[in-house]
């Protein structure tokens, strides 16, 4: 049976990072959307929400603007494992000028903070994942303060607890039928198999290159890098006043890069891709299946070739001001042997246009592309938007991603879960756990770096570490193993105070549970939270007196695990002075 990685996908267009995670399933790890939103400001009708709800159902889907839901709903929002989304940035995206480039200070993009938002409000159940797209422009914006956005966020996320790479992906570089260069950032929350991979990898150019899960998705040549050092910290406050004040022409951010409490390492990587590679010319449909209105008519030839040309011309602003605009030509018609240019959200509509994609066709005549081709360039299935305008079709391709590139992450990223969380561990488990019990009167006990002591109500658990994943080593009542084995859970006395101290508790991925006479239980943790002693007692658990009517407890949410089960010896007899076996 898989584990089921719970998604929620935020700015969610038509579903493209849906499409992606679902075709990235394998054998062991599975991704499931449990909750969606997807909202449009300043339109009459939510046509991207609506096509959403026809292809993949109402259940789970939001509509409405998600600073409003984290404001006003934020209970909505289930638990998950790994959060998606493309977040908006109109305001500085590669479709504007340069003097359009304001940033995060924009309108639009201030919705990271909803993702911000979302992740300190969720507390001990933030995700463990991220997965963000954006243009690679995010990496120098805004112009004044170049690199101070993308600093923002890696900062914000730092002070989070959360550990990142980033690499800007070309999808024609890797074979997909569209020249798309998108940024997409990975979180991975501390604790977690990738992270604590990261902070083991003492050289981060191993990461960039072959050990990191985008170099795993999307090879890059094995050469020397040239890593940059850049200090973001965990205070975006302070980020955003002081980061590229001197106003630099240049960011420190290339197009790869790690980042690891506040501290940045990054480097220009050069795809390595031998596979082979879809072009224009595979994705277009037969002339005759082809709407009239989308053939270019003879008249407004000449305009076209005007836009698509080159130009060196005087002009005039609206201020009366008299300069020379100079700009480049543009292939015209569009190559058919080689991927697409990237598209645009005005690819719809008749109008002649620079930046819209013109074909020759076999017949001799010259057309746009037609909605169901843009798909195809997107990765989407064939009419995954049919039921909305052409235009408007036009403009979700526009704004959509390559979902192909979201497939590859996906699979590069459940491959390293099932690898090192799932499928069972080869090496000697008693060689990686210290087999120690350290008691109350030790404080400082040795080997601390694998092992941790917790007390809890005068409750003492082990929380030690297995190939870089917790556990938790705990006891039961005899009268409580049933409930535990046919509920899947486990209970702590905690206060929410304590277990802000004692963040090690949330990161444990592992529970190991031991009684005299009884056969040792183990499993995965697939979540935690904290309940009332009325939540406990409604969930069947056999409370008694020594279960206090105001405590709070950690409850865990358990799973089946597969890995071999750790052999801990314990010391007799409580009190005694910590001692290593």
């Amino acid at each position: 049976m898989s584990h089921k990685i719970k998604v929620i996908e935020l700015f969610a267009g038509v579903g493209g990072f849906r499409l992606g995670l679902e075709a990235a399933k394998n054998p062991d790890v599975d991704y499931e959307i449990i909750w969606s939103s997807q909202w449009e400001p300043g339109v009459k009708k939510q046509y991207a929400s609506d096509i959403y709800v026809k292809r993949f159902g109402a259940n789970g889907h939001s509509n409405q603007d998600i600073q409003v839901v984290v404001r006003d709903n934020f209970e909505t929002i289930p638990n998950h494992d790994l959060l998606v989304g493309g977040f908006p940035c109109q305001d500085y995206s590669v479709a504007r000028t340069l003097n359009k480039a304001t940033g995060l200070e924009g309108k639009k993009g201030v919705l990271w903070w909803a993702i911000y938002d979302i992740l300190n409000k969720k507390g001990i159940n933030a995700p463990s994942f991220l997965m963000l797209e954006n243009v690679d422009r995010l990496l120098k914006s805004p112009v004044k303060q170049r690199g101070r956005d993308f600093a923002i966020m890696l900062s914000s996320l730092a002070s989070l607890g959360y550990s990142a790479e980033w690499r800007v992906i070309n999808a024609a570089d890797y074979g997909f039928p569209q020249r798309r260069r998108r940024i997409f950032i990975l979180g991975y929350k501390k604790g977690t198999t990738p992270d604590s991979q990261l902070r083991l990898c003492s050289n981060k150019a191993d990461w960039l290159l072959k050990d990191g899960i985008a170099a795993t998705a999307f090879p890059v040549k094995n050469e020397k890098l040239n890593i940059a050092k850049v200090q973001v910290g965990k205070n975006p406050v302070a980020v955003s006043d002081e980061f590229s004040k001197e106003m630099p022409s240049k960011s420190p951010f290339e197009i790869a890069g790690v980042m690891l409490d506040g501290v940045v390492y990054t480097a220009k990587v050069v795809p390595d891709y031998k596979g082979k590679t879809k072009t224009l010319a595979d994705i277009l449909v037969d002339d005759e299946n082809i709407p009239d209105n989308f053939f270019i008519n003879d008249d407004s030839i000449a305009q076209w070739k005007y836009l698509k040309g080159s130009k060196n011309e005087p002009r005039k602003s609206s201020g009366g001001h008299e300069y020379f605009y100079t700009e480049g030509s543009m292939i015209f018609p569009d190559a058919l042997d080689k991927p697409s240019r990237t598209i645009v959200t005005g690819e719809g509509g008749n109008a002649p246009s620079r930046f819209k994609h013109v074909i020759m066709t076999k017949s001799g005549k010259m057309r746009r592309l037609t909605p169901l081709e843009l798909e195809r360039l997107n990765m989407f299935p064939d009419n995954h938007t049919a039921g909305a305008p052409d235009i408007t079709r036009a403009f979700i391709m526009g704004n959509a991603l390559v979902t192909g590139v979201v497939e590859q992450l996906g699979k590069a990223l459940s491959s390293n879960i099932s690898k090192t969380a799932i499928q069972p561990q080869k090496s000697d488990i008693e060689s990686i756990i210290p087999a120690i019990r350290i008691w109350p009167f030790a404080k400082n006990a040795e080997n601390k770096t694998a092992y941790e002591q917790m007390f809890l109500f005068e409750r003492a658990i082990d929380v030690y570490s297995t190939d870089n994943t917790i556990t938790i080593h705990g006891t039961y009542r005899e009268t409580c193993r049933e409930w535990i084995k046919s509920k899947m859970l486990y209970n702590l006395p905690m206060t929410r105070e304590k277990l802000a101290k004692e963040t090690i508790l949330t990161d444990a991925k592992r529970l190991l549970l031991t009684r005299a006479q009884d056969k040792p239980l183990y499993f995965a943790i697939d979540s935690q939270s904290l309940i009332s002693r009325k939540e406990l007692e409604d969930l069947g658990y056999p409370v008694n007196k020594k279960h206090p009517a105001k405590t709070t407890y950690l409850l865990f949410s358990l799973k089946p695990c597969k890995d071999l089960i750790p052999t801990v010896q314990t010391l007799k007899g409580e009190g005694k002075k910590g001692k290593i076996l």
